[in-house]
């Protein structure tokens, strides 16, 4: 039986992402940020349910599936990471972390050294998800 060559990624309002490994990092990256409407400028990573970091960004030549992070089959948490003056603050794009896993809430607290750093600033997603869901009548 062959390993499964993807991984699920959760984010915004528990919404579910099943993206194959097969492919670069850096491909693996942009395609998140297109499908899920991200600005092309956020750094983004994913953190597994025990709050370890992949650390995406530390290779991005190399395929997803080499990264020995990333585990097939697995779900995971899109994080963006922000980095200013030296410091760094990991953010969940994943609404309500807080309250659906206070334990991995907690853990990427840890990282940023910030109890404010979990919060999502919503504004990160592109206008492009906004008017799209106006235009289809959907609620934002």
């Amino acid at each position: 039986m062959t390993e499964a060559m993807f991984v699920i990624v959760r984010y915004g309002d528990d919404q579910k992402l099943i993206l194959n490994t097969l492919c670069p990092t850096i491909t693996f990256i942009e395609w998140i940020k297109t499908r899920c409407n991200y600005d092309p400028n956020v750094v983004l990573d994913l953190i597994d349910s025990t709050g370890e970091l992949t650390n995406l960004s530390a290779s991005p030549r190399s395929y997803v599936n080499e990264n020995e992070n990333i585990n097939m089959g697995e779900i995971y948490t899109l994080i963006s990471v922000e980095r200013e003056n030296g410091n760094v603050r990991y953010v969940s794009l994943l609404d309500n972390l807080d309250k659906i896993n206070p334990e991995l809430f907690d853990k990427l607290e840890g990282y940023s050294g910030s109890h404010k750093s979990g919060k999502r600033d919503k504004g990160k997603r592109t206008q492009r998800k906004a008017k799209a869901g106006a235009a289809a009548g959907k609620p934002r």
